[in-house]
């Protein structure tokens, strides 16, 4: 009988404070109610907006030789925002400024992704290395430079290939007894492979003869 009546106790003393806080109670369940339609129209907009960014970069590509300069346009809008379509349409772009020969475009396009992109270290040095072979012989000796700079080269996993794109960009900076120096750091090197090491050692030995 007394479990009864405290239970009953309990029960009043809860109807009560409701009945004195019904006002934030109402305000409170109101709030998250939002909070819950807020996040829900979050995500279908951001779903909507994704669709309609996919459906633009696809429609861009499929216009690319039929209507370059949409194409171009829907690329450049595109790369602006977030998200993975931004990088896709940033590289089309750098495609598509390599196919017409507007290397400094391109350069300015690659520096953009490299330094405002936010993406994996690994992809960004890819990047960085994609722009090295691309536009080598195509823009200054000291732009090429400044990207291998980027890089910390002896931690790189592609470390091999910067040194090879730093031996071709120092030959026409460097005399033949720097290069002949730099090709044996290269050889003596274990971590950097052989291929490299083999292209790099037939550069030099024609350098050295003629």
């Amino acid at each position: 009988m007394e479990k009864i009546e405290n239970t009953n106790s309990r029960f009043g003393r809860l109807l009560l404070f409701i009945k004195n806080n019904l006002k934030y109670i109402i305000i409170f369940i109101s709030l998250l109610l939002l909070m819950f339609a807020g996040f829900e129209y979050y995500k279908y907009y951001k779903i909507k907006k994704n669709k309609e960014i996919s459906k633009n970069y696809f429609n861009a590509i499929d216009e690319i030789y039929t209507n370059e300069i949409n194409s171009i346009e829907i690329f450049k809008q595109i790369s602006e925002k977030d998200g993975g379509f931004s990088l896709m349409s940033s590289m089309k772009l750098i495609d598509i400024y390599l196919k017409n020969n507007s290397y400094d475009k391109a350069y300015e396009h690659y520096k953009n992704i490299i330094n405002t992109k936010e993406i994996d270290n690994l992809y960004r040095e890819f990047i960085i290395l994609h722009a090295c072979y691309n536009l080598n012989d195509k823009v200054k000796s000291k732009k090429i430079l400044d990207l291998i700079n980027l890089v910390e080269i002896d931690k790189s996993n592609f470390k091999s290939h910067f040194y090879e794109m730093k031996y071709i960009n120092s030959m026409k900076n460097l005399n033949k007894g720097n290069l002949n120096e730099l090709n044996d750091y290269i050889q003596n090197d274990t971590e950097i492979i052989k291929s490299v090491k083999e292209r790099v050692n037939k550069l030099n030995e024609y350098i050295k003869y003629n």
